[in-house]
């Protein structure tokens, strides 16, 4: 089945003493290949700039202040008219767009082959992708402000089978 509108950010349940049981939103799949569904995992979570990501949490850890502007930067809803890779491309960013552009900046599958890639606007995801690239080399969070978004990797290794969560998606 494929996600519906509402499915476009997941709710992360961080019920781990430290983090107070706090859920946390936007949460966007980094790897296509490593996808995890609604059930309690077990997790390492690293901030962006973490020299402790493991090497297959992801696939271009180079894109990962790349990929920190995108999700500050672009937002469902903008709007683009412009030549894309050579194309006129206009149309909306939505949650499958932002998608699309994520996993092409920091995945080496992209979703190609899936529904994912058959509903998206493929331009408007290589935008995304693109924008990241041009203008997020180097990006640095800015802590004065307080709407930015850090991203964090959360890095799975198996389902958790006890009844203590630390993690739940929803």
């Amino acid at each position: 089945m494929f996600p519906q509108q509402e499915a476009a950010h997941f709710n992360i349940t961080l019920d781990d003493p430290q983090y107070g049981g706090k859920t946390f939103t936007d949460g966007w799949c980094i790897d296509w290949d490593r996808l995890i569904g609604t059930q309690d995992w077990d997790v390492d979570i690293f901030s962006f700039g973490s020299d402790a990501i493991p090497a297959a949490a992801l696939d271009k850890h180079d894109m990962l202040p790349n990929l920190a502007w995108l999700i500050n930067n672009i937002a469902i809803g903008d709007t683009v008219d412009e030549v894309v890779q050579g194309e006129q491309c206009t149309g909306t960013v939505n949650w499958l767009e932002i998608q699309g552009g994520i996993w092409g900046l920091v995945d080496n599958i992209n979703g190609t082959g899936t529904d994912y890639e058959t509903y998206r606007h493929e331009c408007v995801a290589r935008w995304v992708r693109d924008q990241a690239i041009a203008n997020g080399n180097g990006y640095t969070i800015d802590c004065s402000d307080p709407n930015e978004q850090i991203p964090l990797v959360m890095s799975s290794t198996r389902v958790r089978s006890s009844p203590t969560r630390p993690l739940s998606l929803r």
